[in-house]
């Protein structure tokens, strides 16, 4: 019987024709929200009279773990130690922990510290261990452990000073390690921290480290500051980071200096690689004119810039070459959808029809971009393998009762802490196997969370099920704002569901914010068009307010780019003066030959994903599919730039 009043057992309807019987929390929910609000008003017995009524309420136990934060200071070992035996595997347990260790360095009291430490927690949890093995007498124990955590290419935290320290007065800290760690730093850019552990070194070392600085900021300059490879045995490991730089910038430059270079010696195999396939992709995506020689010589080492030369041709397109190339690579690239997919369209081209159309067979049983695309050539209709996952409420409940974070992240989602409703969420799944992952995901479908069903059946290889993958989210707003801009509603539910698996909240580690991925200067542009003024940027995680901002901006782009959807949707991705730049200069492409020699792989890719769906929306609407041939037209060659301000 759960102890607060008016809890009763109910039968919660997720979606029409669902329903998973799970208590009815609601008056629990507020006074959790009741006690949370005392305790932060330091309202001790309101707190602690509404936390009375919640010891069976499944966020009781992150009630516990903020009163313990909030008396961390004055709090006993044996509560620290009960909460964990409880509540372990809740995310909370980590939190705790963590804290309760770091209270526990700060006071030195290190016995205490090894008897609570764990496993898996932080890199300062890490080193405290080890300053508290230093610090009761197991210094052999520690310091064997010390290198592991030193070598890193970027700076740690504060808590292992002390043990560093300690590792370099017992005499482990040779040259030899300070340039390990040296390495590692200017692998990441980190610069300063290169520059820092200089002053372990020789004079005449430290000196060595100044010019990899230099030539890092100044790659052109490698060989003022290295004209001999033997000069230094870290001298090759130094051009070779300088001349991948350098190739970025100046192609011609690198593959003089690198030739030059090579011509000395003193390279390992793998580094003239690196070289080598950090000028070929260089020049691929500068579209230089020597590309194919080095995309030629990295193939053979390298299955993504093999993909390079082949992409090569078909920007040239050279049939026969495509051929020669395709036929050149290693089995388990050339069976990749893309390549069998140019294999038969170079078959095609050059006359041996029949056995193009035997690839285009065996493509076009695949729900897939490369799929479609056969489909097409052969006038057949695609094959979209709808397999839908099939639960009944019985089973769902019971999933709920074997797993109860499910429930706790339904709870906190619904108390407004989104933040810890997805870590619960993720902490829970990451336990479960394939077919308790399936039965999650159509529970976090039935519950509207679908980005998470997305990302969830995917853990179980579970690809099949297309309301899932692929729902009908905000369609409401979805049919409006595109009925409203004459925009075809397949095509933004493909957008939608590539920018954010429609989650409203999404937010790109580059700032870009809501379902669409608006960044805050385009929203901020496109809500002038439209008479709007964003008050705040949080507007933007408003799924309708975003539709709307979003398609219209679609509807920019459609049109600058002349009401072709291909450059429109590349235009979204990668900006559109970047897509001017990829205009053909050589009349009108074949827009799948477009797409492949798009130099951006992620906007490649984007295209891709997003026309397949496209397609799959067509299906899931239950319209007539558009075939891909009639929805990506040809890609005109480039005419006077646009002078707009997009």
């Amino acid at each position: 019987m759960f102890r607060y009043a008016g809890l009763l057992l109910i039968a919660v309807w997720c979606s029409p024709g669902a329903a998973i019987t799970v208590p009815d929390y609601s008056s629990a929910r507020q006074a959790f929200l009741e006690a949370r609000a005392a305790l932060d008003a330091g309202d001790r017995p309101r707190f602690e009279s509404r936390l009375k009524t919640l010891r069976d309420y499944p966020l009781y136990p992150y009630l516990l773990y903020w009163d313990l934060r909030a008396r961390l200071g004055t709090v006993e070992p044996v509560e620290v130690t009960e909460f964990l035996d409880r509540h372990g595997e809740l995310p909370p347990a980590r939190w705790l922990l963590e804290a309760w260790l770091d209270k526990l360095a700060d006071q030195g009291d290190w016995s205490t510290y090894l008897a609570f430490h764990r496993p898996g927690l932080g890199t300062s949890q890490s080193c405290q261990r080890l300053q508290a093995l230093l610090s009761t007498g197991q210094a052999e124990t520690a310091l064997a452990e010390v290198e592991a955590l030193w070598l890193s290419g970027r700076s740690q935290p504060k808590a292992c000073d002390p043990v560093f320290d300690a590792w370099r007065d017992a005499g482990q800290l040779s040259p030899e390690r300070v340039w390990g760690r040296v390495e590692l730093a200017m692998e990441e850019g980190q610069t300063g921290l290169a520059r820092y552990l200089k002053r372990y070194l020789p004079a005449g070392e430290a000196e060595w480290v100044e010019r990899w600085i230099e030539i890092h900021g100044h790659p052109q300059k490698v060989r003022e500051q290295i004209p001999a490879v033997r000069a230094h045995p870290r001298a090759a490991q130094m051009v070779v980071h300088a001349l991948r730089r350098l190739a970025w910038r100046d192609q011609d430059l690198t593959a003089r200096l690198w030739e030059q270079y090579r011509a000395e010696g003193g390279f390992t195999d793998g580094q003239a690689e690196r070289v080598t396939a950090r000028l070929a992709l260089a020049m691929a995506m500068r579209k230089h004119p020597d590309a194919a020689v080095w995309l030629q010589r990295a193939a053979a080492s390298d299955p993504d810039l093999a993909g390079w030369w082949v992409r090569e041709a078909v920007r040239a397109g050279d049939w026969a070459q495509i051929l020669a190339r395709i036929d050149a690579l290693k089995p388990e690239v050339a069976a990749e959808e893309s390549w069998r997919y140019w294999k038969a369209r170079a078959l095609e081209e050059t006359g041996r029809r029949a056995e193009a159309e035997a690839i285009y067979a065996n493509l076009a049983r695949e729900r897939s971009y490369y799929g479609f695309l056969a489909a097409d050539r052969l006038g057949s209709e695609y094959q979209f393998n709808d397999r839908p996952l099939r639960y009944d409420d019985a089973q769902l409940s019971a999933l709920l009762e074997r797993w109860p974070g499910l429930v706790r992240s339904r709870e906190l989602h619904l108390a407004g802490l989104e933040l810890d409703s997805r870590r619960e969420w993720y902490t829970e799944i990451g336990r479960m196997g394939d077919e308790e992952l399936k039965q999650a995901a159509k529970l976090a479908h039935l519950w509207g969370w679908h980005d998470r069903a997305i990302l969830t059946v995917a853990r179980a290889d579970a690809f099949d099920d297309l309301s899932l993958r692929f729902p009908l989210a905000f369609g409401d707003a979805v049919e409006r704002e595109a009925r409203e801009r004459e925009l075809d509603p397949s095509w933004v539910y493909a957008m939608l569901r590539q920018e954010s698996a429609f989650r409203p909240e999404a937010r790109s580690p580059v700032g870009a914010r809501g379902l669409m991925q608006l960044m805050p200067k385009t929203a901020d542009l496109v809500a002038r068009s439209l008479n709007t003024r964003i008050s705040s940027y949080e507007r933007l995680y408003e799924p309708e307010f975003n539709i709307r901002l979003g398609t219209t901006y679609l509807r920019r782009v459609l049109d600058r780019h002349d009401s072709n959807p291909v450059l429109a949707t590349a235009a979204y991705n990668a900006g559109p003066h970047r897509v001017d730049q990829w205009l053909p200069e050589d009349g009108p492409w074949t827009p799948d030959r477009w797409v492949e020699s798009v130099p951006f792989s992620e906007t490649r890719t984007y295209l891709q994903r997003v026309f397949a769906y496209t397609a799959i929306y067509d299906h899931r609407q239950q319209r007539r599919v558009e075939p891909l041939s009639r929805r990506m037209p040809k890609v005109q060659p480039a005419a006077a730039s646009p002078t707009d301000d997009d």
